[in-house]
């Protein structure tokens, strides 16, 4: 079971670390260009701020689930295990969506493969175990 979880969490591990990396090129890179281009475009001035703020949202969000789903895997490896496939499978859906609607890119690929790794770690972690089964062992 030793070497099940440390699959895992090296999975999973590497899933958060390549998201958290995405994160931060999105953010560090991408939003300064994406910034100065939506500034001055001819969008409405409504939707000017909005759109620089989706931008920084979602690079917060990646942040936030890379550790949220860090946590569930190296401090919670059996209770976690749920946790760690929620994230994996919220990260799957930005993937998905980011291939449907710019395309299959660098950021693209980033974001799939953190999900698939997360989603794999996620399942080769051990399950949790039932209060009964605690109290037997």
């Amino acid at each position: 079971m030793k070497t099940q979880n440390k699959i895992g969490r090296g999975l999973a591990g590497a899933g958060c670390v390549i998201l958290f990396a995405g994160a931060l090129l999105h953010l560090i890179a991408g939003y300064p260009l994406v910034s100065a281009g939506v500034l001055k475009s001819n969008l409405d001035a409504g939707l000017k701020p909005a759109l620089r703020s989706v931008f920084l949202i979602v690079g917060w969000h990646w942040i936030v689930i890379a550790v949220i789903a860090a946590v569930a895997a190296f401090i919670r490896p059996r209770g976690g295990r749920v946790v760690v496939l929620i994230c994996g499978f919220a990260i799957l859906v930005d993937g998905a969506l980011m291939a449907v609607f710019l395309g299959w890119f660098v950021g693209t690929n980033m974001i799939l493969l953190s999900a698939l790794l997360i989603l794999c770690g996620g399942f080769v972690l051990a399950p949790a175990k039932r209060p009964t089964e605690e109290v037997a062992n």
